[in-house]
């Protein structure tokens, strides 16, 4: 069975079980409508029962290690290597980040504090790299979480939908900046980044080995069967696109 057909009949299937009366809570988790308990379905378990194709790909590759990892950082120091690294290179964006926790720290923990980046003044900060753009973002951050109306607390209270309106009202943190957040800081399990093009052509490679530019409500489709845990399914477009395109330049 091709690719295409393969996603036909999932398509069918998934089509069916979304009459199951499960729904979506707001962080995300799932839980059935008539009850309030989590069914006992582990995320792997959940994609590979739900999707050939991806379990082949979970076969290939094995665990998420790098979505299931503890994140090593606060929230403030999280969103401000976050802005730090739009459009640059990773080492770039790790030697210019360097400089900020060197300089924005207040303690032993290496983190950065909102009151250090309000200390700064603005050559301060252009000088340890940051652009001007970016220094009036960090600026931004500092101010909402220095003023109390954001915290690590508060973001763990939040429900998806309220992390995602509260961050964009943030200068320089976009939709896609927060969906990487709430996947690799908050352990958000139900976060699908249709904007991201990694995994859109990694689902195009996967499913239609790359002939079909995937639309983000293609990938929407393809995706509601993973649900609730498409977080996990995106990983796994991101690994799909790295892993299948090394394969052709091997091949070719």
């Amino acid at each position: 069975m091709s690719l295409r057909s393969k996603l036909g009949v999932r398509v069918v299937k998934a089509a069916k079980r979304r009459g199951s009366g499960v729904k979506l809570s707001g962080k995300g988790r799932a839980h059935d409508s008539t009850s309030t308990s989590t069914p006992d379905v582990s995320p792997l378990k959940h994609l590979s029962d739900s999707d050939d194709v991806l379990r082949d790909m979970i076969a290939s590759l094995g665990p998420p290690t790098r979505l299931l990892e503890k994140p090593r950082m606060d929230a403030f120091t999280t969103l401000v290597r976050s802005i730090v690294s739009q459009q640059l290179s990773m080492k770039a964006a790790e030697t210019i980040f360097g400089r900020v926790r060197e300089h924005c720290t207040c303690g032993v923990a290496k983190k950065v504090t909102p009151k250090e980046v309000l200390a700064r003044d603005f050559e301060e900060l252009r000088q340890l790299g940051l652009s001007g753009r970016k220094v009036g973002y960090v600026k931004d951050l500092a101010e909402h979480f220095e003023s109390g109306k954001l915290s690590d607390a508060k973001l763990k209270g939040m429900t998806g939908e309220e992390v995602m309106e509260a961050l964009t009202k943030v200068r320089g943190l976009g939709v896609w900046s927060v969906q990487m957040f709430q996947m690799f800081f908050m352990g958000s399990e139900n976060v699908l980044p249709t904007g991201d093009v990694a995994v859109r052509r990694g689902c195009s490679l996967l499913y239609f080995d790359g002939k079909v530019k995937v639309t983000p409500e293609q990938l929407e489709e393809i995706a509601r069967p993973w649900e609730p845990y498409q977080s996990y399914g995106a990983y796994y477009m991101w690994q799909a696109k790295r892993y299948l395109e090394e394969k052709q330049k091997l091949s070719s």
